[in-house]
């Protein structure tokens, strides 16, 4: 054909097809035709083919009709776009789909563009990133004004008499209802400013999208630029989703909207891939990603996630599962958003507190519970646990189903249970300890070690494998060799019996396994009301012989079945960042200073309050620093000979001073040097820091005074010893000779209403019923009974059985002397009677005081 017609740069084929034949005055189809390119009619009214992809030799006999190349021809269709997501792979199984937003079914068109080019249509029109023009400022249209229809295909004969084919292109019904003829170079506009967001994010997407065709032709890697796309309509359809809810959304936001939409917003809020949707939702995701994806802006971040959420932690927890395609920074950055708003198990699972907060895993919790323990190390545990304020061994339990969730998706606590071997009621305990952690202020520490121990976990594995410990019955189950364990206790002669050896051997299986005897399995289980203070003073007093005896036997059965792992293992503290531990560090207990108490005869609370820690803390330092077993111990006796010092005393008065200031009694101080009650008791007297004699005390006691605090005032004997500075069981004989009646008992405590004015501040009926313990609590019950058709319901409604709510009730009664509750006709059940009204009335202010009183001092006042 002699008469050539040049395409536009960025020309769409079948636009440059329609000039051409218009050109030629003939149709589009004749044209094509003409190439000898294969078509049916019905097709070719449809989608045009020729728009998306044209083959080989289609290409070259249409090259020969047109004169264009085959390279510029196969620019001009869809097949330009093709492995960039923009638009779907046809060749992919399934006919593919767009990466993003919904694959347009026509075109979109700036009317100036058309106005100054001849009707011409851009390729990069039909891609739904499009929805600016950066050459004339405004948004493109898509929809004709006169039918309201979109641009989904055009003529392929131009009718009689119409205008120049470009001027229309809209058939208003797939039905060959007559065509619109409507100039669309004339359409409506919406102007936008030069420096508008709408155009800044519309050359973001340009530049974007000619990097990735520019990469693809290279070979580069499209992922990075792939993955930026990702995040902008992540973004843009949260903002999409935020837009219709009532949360207000933040000024740039308003800003936007009121360029885009209509004073009544969006035309129609089905269609996420309308222009103004589309313009919309990607502007607002290029100013809250303008700083990049791992530090967003925080305004726009937090309305896309409370806005979305609705301010349901629930819905808080799966508002990520919209984000699916964001990057991992811009997840992470998100979750630091609406972490401190998530659930304790969601902030576990999501890694809130670490420096990567991402999505929960899934498929990697047999490998995580490979490198946890059943409970969770000792010393960890110690440090995370505020103040000595949970249970160790639950707590231990707790931390280790934490840490098994940290990080993963597919576990709930049961499942988590039956992975490290803990009991059934394990699978509660989780999150009343996190309740407590937060009231106490400590979950936050809490969070960040569990959540970043196990990011390290899943790197670096633990050297021991427990999920292997605990499914091997050769090691959860180990035999003590009892020869051996007889051979060594013989060898430092250290008494042993079976018991003991029973002991041994559950203590190693719980150096093999992390585990402890409560938790074992029949029948190597542990009773805690039985055994479970003896094995606890055993494993205390465990001489360090006998404690590297047992290690050895474990490491024995470990090369036996050719394991070589260690024998225990605690992951160090630097596996984590800097946190504020809430509890102590375990090296902050001299085991020379413990073991000094020890030897004192303290038990081992005593030895915690002397050293201001917990028992727990006192424990593990015995186990890991165990005293060395010697023959003079055994028999009892100081490693010290006692010798007086060049004829001086034994100790001088600071270092008697020392002692006295760690509390430690005459008696205590005795033992830990080596001599006797009495001399301590003199160099005390000598020295001028010695209490008064408890003889002198009682010999200048007025009696009468003696008689009134004790039985007027109802305190006792320790109370009112404390005062006077002397032993209780010294005042008590005292009190026997005086003929004073001697409460037993709970009678032998202090009365409650002792410290708020004595007998003379309340009647004799109020002073009679608290002077018992639990008075309190059965007044409160009592208060709660009327208005109950009977005690079984009442008993019902409180939580407890019938029995004990009768029995208290009936307490009451004999304290007072005449019936409280009365059962009366009708539908009004139990009501009390005018005595129970009147002894209730003086009650009530009575509970308030004890109630203030309990507030003060932050105990029950009745215990």
């Amino acid at each position: 054909m002699p008469i050539r017609l040049a395409p536009l740069p960025g020309e769409a084929l079948d636009s440059w097809l329609e000039a051409f034949a218009e050109r030629l005055h003939t149709s589009i189809f004749d044209l094509v035709r003409s190439a000898g390119v294969a078509t049916r009619w019905k097709t070719l009214r449809g989608r045009k083919p020729w728009v998306h992809h044209l083959g080989t030799d289609e290409l070259a006999a249409l090259s020969m009709v047109t004169g264009a190349s085959a390279g510029t021809l196969a620019a001009m269709t869809l097949d330009r776009y093709v492995g960039t997501g923009l638009v779907p792979d046809r060749s992919a199984r399934g006919g593919g789909r767009t990466r993003w937003w919904r694959e347009l079914t026509g075109s979109r068109f700036c009317p100036r563009c058309l106005a100054g080019n001849g009707n011409r249509w851009m390729l990069s029109w039909r891609l739904a990133w499009s929805f600016a023009c950066t050459h004339h400022h405004l948004l493109l249209r898509e929809i004709c004004p006169a039918c309201e229809r979109r641009h989904v295909w055009t003529r392929t004969t131009p009718p009689p008499g119409s205008p120049d084919p470009g001027d229309f292109g809209f058939d208003s019904s797939r039905g060959g209802a007559p065509v619109c003829t409507f100039p669309l170079a004339e359409a409506d506009i919406v102007p936008l400013a030069p420096e508008e967001p709408v155009l800044r994010a519309q050359h973001q997407i340009n530049a974007t999208i000619t990097a990735l065709l520019a990469a693809r032709h290279t070979g580069a890697d499209l992922a990075p630029l792939q993955q930026v796309l990702d995040d902008l309509h992540a973004a843009a359809r949260a903002a999409l989703a935020a837009l219709r809810t009532s949360t207000a959304p933040p000024e740039p936001i308003t800003a936007i909207t009121h360029s885009l939409l209509a004073p009544d917003g969006f035309p129609d809020h089905r269609y996420h891939d309308r222009v103004a949707h589309v313009a919309f939702g990607t502007t607002a995701a290029h100013l809250m990603l303008a700083t990049g994806p791992s530090a967003p802006d925080p305004v726009i971040t937090d309305w896309l996630a409370h806005a979305t959420a609705g301010g349901s932690k629930a819905h808080l927890s799966r508002l990520l599962a919209q984000w699916d395609t964001a990057s991992p920074e811009l997840q992470g950055a998100l979750l630091k958003r609406i972490g401190p708003h998530l659930g304790s198990a969601f902030q576990l699972r999501y890694g809130i507190a670490t420096s990567t907060p991402r999505r929960p895993r899934s498929g990697n919790s047999t490998t995580r519970a490979a490198s946890v323990p059943s409970l969770f190390w000792r010393g960890w545990a110690l440090r995370l646990n505020p103040q000595g304020r949970f249970d160790p061994l639950s707590y231990r339990q707790a931390l280790s189903m934490l840490l098994q969730i940290a990080g993963l998706g597919d576990l709930d606590y049961t499942a988590v249970r039956d992975l490290l071997g803990l009991p059934s009621a394990s699978n509660v305990v989780c999150s009343g300890f996190t309740k407590k952690l937060r009231h106490s202020g400590a979950w936050e520490p809490v969070l960040a070690a569990l959540g970043q121990l196990a990011r390290t976990l899943d790197e670096e594995p633990a050297p021991i494998d427990y999920g292997r410990r605990r499914r091997w019955r050769r090691i959860s189950a180990a035999a003590l060799d009892r020869t051996a364990w007889r051979a060594a206790c013989k060898h430092i002669r250290y008494r042993t019996s079976e018991r003991q050896e029973r002991f041994a051997q559950l203590h190693l299986i719980e150096l093999l396994t992390g585990s402890h005897p409560y938790l074992f399995r029949e029948p190597l289980t542990l009773s805690p009301a039985l055994d479970g203070v003896d094995y606890t003073a055993f494993v205390f007093s465990l001489p360090s012989q006998l404690s590297a005896h047992l290690h050895q036997q474990a490491q024995t059965l470990l090369r036996r079945l050719r394991i070589e792992e260690p024998v225990t293992w605690e992951p160090p503290f630097d596996r984590v960042g800097t946190i504020a531990w809430p509890g102590p560090h375990p090296d902050d207990v001299r085991p020379e200073q413990l073991w000094a108490l020890a030897r004192a005869g303290l038990p081992r609370s005593e030895i915690a309050t002397r050293l201001h820690t917990t028992s727990e803390h006192i424990h593990l330092t015995a186990t890991r620093h165990p005293q060395l077993w010697t023959r003079r111990r055994q028999h009892g006796r100081s490693p010290e000979p006692v010798t007086e010092r060049h004829g001086t005393a034994l100790l001088s008065e600071h270092e008697l001073r020392g002692y006295i200031d760690q509390g430690l009694r005459p008696g205590q101080i005795a033992r830990l040097i080596g001599c006797s009650h009495q001399r301590i008791s003199k160099l005390m007297v000598g020295s001028g820091i010695g209490p008064r004699a408890p003889r002198e005390t009682l010999r200048g006691l007025d009696p009468a005074w003696l008689r009134e605090q004790y039985e007027d005032n109802q305190r006792s004997f320790t109370d009112i010893a404390t005062e006077l500075g002397i032993p209780a069981s010294d005042l008590a004989r005292h009190a026997r000779k005086l003929g004073l009646a001697i409460r037993r008992g709970v009678a032998a405590h202090q009365h409650v209403l002792a410290d708020h004015g004595g007998p003379d501040a309340f009647s004799a009926t109020i002073w009679t019923v608290f002077a018992s313990r639990g008075a309190e609590q059965r007044i409160t019950r009592l208060l709660a009974i009327p208005g109950h058709p009977d005690l079984n319901r009442a008993a019902r409604h409180l939580g407890i059985r019938k029995a004990i709510l009768a029995a208290q009730v009936s307490h009451l009664e004999r304290d007072v002397g005449v019936p409280l509750l009365e059962t009366a006709p009708g539908p009004d059940g139990i009501r009390l009677t005018p005595v129970g009204e009147k002894f209730t009335q003086e009650a009530l202010p009575v509970l308030a005081i004890l109630d203030r009183a309990g507030d003060d001092t932050g105990n029950d006042p009745q215990s």
